[in-house]
């Protein structure tokens, strides 16, 4: 059979274009589905994924042109989405930001140390700093402010400083620091003291619990724990009122206590003469609050009540009442001399 025969046997029967017509359909159609089968076997990166890389690897997702979402997710495993621009990068969350990590952990490993030194496991830790303010202040001006700052009329005030030479307060860098520890001393028996105030404003403090001076058992008070939220708000008012910072400038608290585990929160007084609360199972707790000058001098009880209700609820969730709590800070108020009005108008 000749070219010619083949071509017209080709070309003019139907059944073979018919044939030709199936492969034609079929291998765009096998092509079609391998193409969507490659596309589909793209997955994008799931929180679940994310987590075994750690807290420090965020995902991002496009939901715009010049938006994009940053998940970071933290060792809690909590979630938390920030708004981004494209050409931002990426950042910790604003308080992780406002604290010197490493002067506060060099200040901390050593107050740490003289407390087990010390024999005592329970504290309660503070840290402040005015993140919006860029202050470095004389060291003999610092110490001037600093002495003026604790409560006068406290028997040991947060702040204090003391004359004996033994514990005094010294100036060490960029710092002033005072390391205290007292035995044996008929007023002032069992008690442990650190803090460091930077020229900048940030203060470092560390103290013993009073409660373990009185008895064996570990026990937590509601009233000394509610005397010392308050002493750390008046410290902050009047040691920064001396620097002349702006009523409204930002002001960070962070409020910690450790030693906390299997402690027995108890009540001594009022309607409730002696009622204790089931013991913390956790070790520590740490609260924070935002507040400025013109915040505690007319949210003082506000800002106690919610730290206090923030620690307390460790214990049972146990939450103190306002009536109660406005009657622990009004006998509190007598006592270090000022009146409660001035602080709640």
């Amino acid at each position: 059979m000749d070219w010619v025969s083949v071509k017209n046997f080709l070309f003019n029967n139907n059944l073979w274009w018919i044939v030709l017509g199936g492969i034609i359909v079929y291998g765009i159609k096998a092509f079609l589905v391998w193409f969507f089968r490659r596309k589909s076997s793209f997955t994008p990166p799931n929180i679940s994924s994310a987590e075994t890389k750690g807290p420090e690897s965020p995902i991002q997702v496009a939901t715009g042109q010049d938006i994009k979402q940053e998940i970071k997710i933290d060792q809690s495993q909590h979630v938390t989405i920030h708004e981004k621009s494209k050409e931002a990068t990426t950042k910790t969350s604003a308080p992780d930001l406002v604290w010197d990590e490493a002067w506060i952990l060099s200040k901390k490993q050593e107050a740490i140390e003289g407390l087990r030194n010390f024999g005592r496991s329970g504290y309660i830790e503070l840290r402040m700093t005015l993140p919006e303010s860029r202050l470095n202040i004389d060291i003999q001006k610092l110490q001037e402010l600093a002495k003026v700052a604790p409560l006068a009329k406290h028997i040991w005030p947060l702040g204090k400083f003391w004359n004996d030479e033994g514990i005094k307060p010294r100036p060490e860098g960029d710092s002033i620091i005072a390391r205290v520890n007292v035995k044996k001393n008929v007023i002032l028996n069992d008690r442990y003291d650190y803090w460091a105030l930077r020229r900048d404003g940030t203060l470092y403090s560390l103290r013993s619990l009073w409660e373990e001076r009185i008895r064996q058992e570990p026990l937590f008070s509601v009233k000394v724990q509610i005397n010392r939220i308050a002493e750390i708000l008046l410290y902050a008012f009047n040691l920064y009122s001396g620097f002349n910072i702006p009523l409204d400038k930002k002001i960070l608290i962070r409020i910690g206590h450790g030693g906390l585990k299997d402690r027995i929160l108890f009540i001594l007084g009022g309607d409730e003469l002696f009622r204790k609360y089931k013991a913390s199972v956790n070790e520590a707790a740490t609260d924070d609050l935002e507040t400025s000058l013109d915040d505690i001098k007319t949210q003082f009880t506000n800002h106690v009540q919610t730290l206090a209700n923030q620690l307390f609820a460790q214990f049972d969730f146990y939450k103190i009442s306002r009536t109660q709590l406005i009657g622990l800070l009004i006998h509190f108020f007598e006592d270090v001399g000022i009146e409660y009005s001035e602080f709640n108008s």
